[in-house]
């Protein structure tokens, strides 16, 4: 027979914290995109690998190891918690150190965490190149693009596809569109060449993508200005670069007359 008040229940509560079985995982910890909300789980486990909530999670970020921006440990009753911070502006490395009992870092901690660019901002992006200025009919005109996002962090990948056109401003009226070849480094930096047949001044407009090209409502272009407008992101810039082509279709014209005669 059972002894008096048997059976007896035990709550057998969890050890505290362990340093080597507490784990985090999510991408606030391996890579994330500059200025966004960052997130990452540590999953709190003492020794026997029991679940420990009610626990105090101590998050810094270098450089200099300071608490990282808008941060927020969320307890969810389970032994997990939810990590949630806002990434640097500046993409690159940075170390991300997750400790419990008073400083003593968790599995792998510091975390080696990749502060990667965002999407192209338009606006930030930039454009350089003698092809901006001045080119010769019948010759490559070359321009360079250097894709950035909305912090300023240049691009570190392909993909970006550009849909740009080229328009000499003083074709009678016709509409000529000239081919513009577009060569993508695979580092945020894409060549941009095409060859005008026409000579004065060209306008050309385009817009920046990630990855399938989409068609951009460009409208007529301006006289003597720039537009490059991405399907996503509004407005890429508006500038006052433009190419000239002078005299050299002109030139080349006289030469074959003369040679003609």
């Amino acid at each position: 027979m059972p002894i008096g008040g048997s059976p007896f229940h035990v709550d057998v509560k969890p050890s505290k914290l362990d340093p080597y079985c507490t784990r985090a995982a999510g991408k606030g910890v391996t890579r994330t995109e500059a200025a966004v909300t960052a997130e990452f789980t540590v999953f709190g486990r003492d020794r026997f690998n029991n679940p420990c909530p009610e626990q105090e999670i101590t998050v810094l970020i270098d450089p200099n190891n300071r608490v990282p921006v808008d941060l927020n440990v969320e307890d969810l009753g389970n032994g997990d918690y939810k990590v949630t911070y806002t990434a640097p502006h500046s993409s690159g490395l940075v170390r991300i150190s997750v400790a419990i009992d008073g400083g003593k870092h968790i599995f792998n901690s510091p975390f080696a965490t990749l502060i990667s660019p965002g999407d192209a901002f338009p606006p930030n992006c930039e454009v350089a190149g003698a092809g901006l200025f001045r080119g010769g009919c019948g010759m490559d005109v070359n321009f360079i693009i250097h894709a950035r996002d909305a912090a300023g962090n240049h691009l570190i990948d392909g993909g970006l596809a550009w849909a740009i056109k080229v328009y000499p401003e003083d074709a009678g009226g016709a509409v000529m569109k000239i081919d513009c070849e577009i060569t993508d480094y695979n580092n945020g930096v894409y060549a941009c060449k095409f060859r005008p047949i026409i000579a004065g001044k060209h306008t050309v407009r385009g817009s920046p993508v990630r990855g399938k090209p989409e068609p951009a409502n460009l409208g007529k272009p301006e006289p003597r200005s720039t537009a490059l407008r991405c399907t996503r992101c509004g407005t890429m810039w508006q500038s006052s670069w433009w190419a000239t082509y002078l005299e050299r279709a002109s030139n080349l014209e006289r030469a074959s007359s003369l040679e003609s005669e």
